[in-house]
């Protein structure tokens, strides 16, 4: 059960951290492709947070006393 709280801990930091980064980068074109790097920086939050979420239910899982 620790083991996924820090988890969830450390994945709701790189959440936060790469939305901020979509935001800081959403003005800046990549210089090939010419779109916005947030489109290129985006697979880092939803995989991070769809990450989280399963983290999330195991963790939920754990406190209900239920096995998966």
């Amino acid at each position: 059960m620790v083991i996924l709280a820090v988890m969830a801990g450390f994945l709701g930091f790189v959440l936060v951290e790469g939305i901020i980064n979509l935001w800081l980068a959403k003005g800046d074109l990549s210089p090939v492709m010419e779109v916005s790097m947030a489109i290129l920086y985006l697979p880092l939050p939803v995989g991070v947070g769809l990450t989280l979420l399963y983290v999330l239910q195991d963790l939920v899982c754990e406190l209900a006393g239920k096995k998966n």
